[in-house]
């Protein structure tokens, strides 16, 4: 992890406020990190620090919950997760719920290699859009994110499939792709096969017609293929 300067907040708003132009709503990310109080993450709970002062003027939280317990505490998780959307609700526009949960050897600072992620996923999804639900707040989205799931990774979708069921599926509002090209393998010059118009094209075609249709046979009648 990068390490810089400490947060300036005045200019950071100054950014935002030349960023955000009219545009309203205009979205601000923010972390809130889940991990066992006896065995804390060496990183920061929440970042950017006191996220919820950059939510004015027209400016609302995507918030990211996630999930990095050692000991694979689901039942705490849900508890957090509901706590903080309660708290945040008014200043939020989205809740993703894990972070990159599909990618199971990455680094511990992302949720893929905890235990029981998947489980905290979609019984995060549920538990978020329950509390939502409860204050009037059903508009929120809720949802979580993947990266691209080639050969045996794919089966992340079915297996959070199966876990969810059909509740699962009624409290989701989107799935959120993390797609880096020309990251981590070099990408063909444009205009040429393998381009970065044409990986982001495959990638995507690929998200919404075979990975996304995966986790319930029912899916398919709830996204349209994607044509680009």
């Amino acid at each position: 992890m990068v390490v810089g300067a400490p947060d300036d907040p005045a200019r950071i708003r100054r950014c935002l406020d030349q960023l955000q132009g009219e545009s309203r709503p205009f979205i601000v990310r923010a972390y809130e990190r889940f991990s066992d109080r006896e065995n804390p993450s060496r990183w920061p709970a929440r970042q950017p620090e006191d996220y919820e002062q950059y939510a004015e003027n027209g400016r609302l939280l995507d918030l990211v919950l996630l999930f990095q317990s050692r000991r694979g505490d689901v039942e705490g998780y849900l508890k957090f997760a509901a706590e903080v959307v309660t708290r945040h609700a008014a200043r939020i526009y989205s809740v993703q719920v894990t972070e990159e949960a599909s990618f199971a050897d990455g680094p511990e600072v992302i949720d893929g290699g905890y235990p029981n992620v998947l489980n905290a996923l979609v019984e995060g999804v549920k538990a978020v859009k329950t509390a939502l639900r409860k204050i009037g707040q059903s508009q929120v989205l809720v949802g979580f994110n993947a990266t691209p799931t080639f050969g045996p990774a794919s089966s992340f979708w079915s297996r959070i499939g199966k876990l969810g069921g059909p509740d699962f599926l009624s409290s989701l509002d989107y799935a959120g792709l993390d797609f880096f090209p020309d990251v981590f393998r070099r990408l063909a010059p444009d205009g040429e096969p393998g381009d970065v118009e044409r990986s982001a094209r495959m990638v995507l075609e690929t998200m919404r017609n075979e990975w996304m249709p995966a986790a319930a046979t029912d899916l398919r009648s709830f996204f349209s293929p994607l044509k680009t």
